[in-house]
């Protein structure tokens, strides 16, 4: 009785929800609003905190299954993502009651609030920790991860397909540890329509005898293509570094505030390098663990804001353009080491370029005969830039980032809106 309740209340209550659907190119769609995801997995309690976050635009926070929680973001203009934990695994045969699902579907599915469910955080790779932890020999430890891992997924899959009868209006979003096989993380990703993983590559301590600690930046964009590849057609949305390693006790030892965190152009360039990857949103893990008067707080609010000011050409469908990159440092080719994709924002193409290594590049972008003559400026840099004979040269520095915005005034001609 009181699940046939909770689900008349429902189908009540989704008539009045927000549809929140995912376009056919992988960028959600609020109210028809095509929006790219800047979220915060912290729920800040303190007003003074929240306001600052909804003012630099973040638009997604992670809420607890509360009425409060909720109508306190939604009082903001935010949206709240809440996680369905174990109610979302009916067990290995399907045959566990969805009766808990239910309830939560019916209580907060027409809340204005609720943008996405979110199932157990990384709920594969924890099948692993647990099968690691066991006192046996490892190929038996192997052994015990299939089995759990098989499991579990089948459990997720029919929570999954369970949900979705229930609340057609949200989709549901899963987040990995980025080290899982493709084919692992491929099985779990059919109990999702959002998938992503967290990688936080600023290491606690420099290293010796040569310092890499701050070298690895670039493994966010590879995390980025790697879960492209494990969820065909599904959009990615990466978890990026909020804090620094040491900021709580755990892996790597007791709480040490003279531990390294980002600074801001490290921060910006990880956004910026899983954007151009094909990430359609970014969220940010642990600032609950990061002072609200640090540096490394104020540099995020500064990200968040100049991401929200570009919302327009992030949420803006890719340019059918797509260019050949030839790049060298003093002498090296170095090709893999830029990326760039095009926006085509109103007909107009943008184009965001990262250098993913840590050394300055030159960089040619060819391939572009389409808007011969059209010139090009970074606000940020003041770099400038003109196509011309179908390329444009860049110089690029370590970890940089270029936000090339086509100059209306230029001696080309702009690009039409593609078909």
């Amino acid at each position: 009785m009181r699940a046939c309740a909770a689900f008349v209340l429902l189908l009540a209550g989704l008539a009045s929800a927000s549809e929140v659907t995912l376009a056919p190119d992988r960028m959600l769609e609020i109210g028809g609003k095509r929006t790219f995801v800047i979220g915060l997995y912290e729920y800040p309690q303190d007003d003074a905190i929240l306001d600052a976050v909804a003012k630099a635009g973040f638009n997604l926070i992670h809420a607890s299954a509360n009425q409060a929680d909720l109508d306190r973001l939604h009082q903001r203009g935010l949206f709240a993502w809440i996680n369905t934990g174990d109610a979302i695994d009916l067990g290995k045969d399907g045959s566990k009651s969805d009766a808990p699902l239910r309830d939560m579907a019916a209580a907060w599915g027409s809340h204005p609030a609720l943008l996405v469910w979110e199932v157990p955080d990384e709920a594969l790779w924890n099948c692993w920790l647990s099968a690691y932890a066991e006192p046996l020999p490892l190929l038996e430890r192997v052994d015990v991860f299939q089995k759990r891992a098989a499991e579990r997924c089948a459990g997720l899959v029919a929570g999954y397909k369970a949900l979705k009868k229930l609340d057609s209006h949200h989709p549901v979003w899963m987040n990995h540890a980025a080290l899982n096989s493709i084919e692992d993380l491929a099985a779990f990703n059919n109990a999702a329509d959002i998938v992503g993983c967290d990688e936080y590559p600023v290491l606690p301590y420099p290293t010796p005898i040569v310092d890499v600690s701050r070298g690895l930046l670039n493994l966010v964009g590879t995390c980025t293509t790697r879960m492209q590849i494990a969820a065909p057609g599904k959009p990615v949305w990466m978890v990026l570094q909020g804090t620094g390693w040491t900021d709580f006790d755990g892996l790597f030892g007791p709480k040490d505030p003279s531990g390294q965190r980002p600074d801001f152009h490290e921060s910006r360039f990880m956004a910026y390098d899983v954007i151009v990857r094909g990430a359609r949103g970014i969220l940010y893990w642990g600032t609950h663990y990061t002072p609200k008067d640090s540096q490394l707080w104020r540099d995020l609010l500064r990200v968040a804001s100049e991401l929200s000011a570009l919302q327009p050409v992030l949420s803006a469908p890719d340019a059918a353009v797509v260019p050949t990159t030839k790049a060298s440092a003093a002498i090296l080719p170095v090709d893999e080491a830029v990326h760039a994709l095009g926006k085509n924002v109103d007909g107009r193409i943008w184009w965001l370029v990262v250098n993913e290594y840590p050394i300055p590049v030159s960089c040619t972008l060819s391939g572009l005969d389409v808007l011969d003559g059209q010139s090009y400026t970074d606000s940020a840099s003041g770099v400038q830039a003109v196509i011309q004979n179908g390329a444009m040269s860049l110089e690029i520095p370590a970890y940089g980032v270029l936000v090339l915005e086509p100059r209306a005034s230029g001696s080309g001609p702009v690009a039409r809106p593609e078909s």
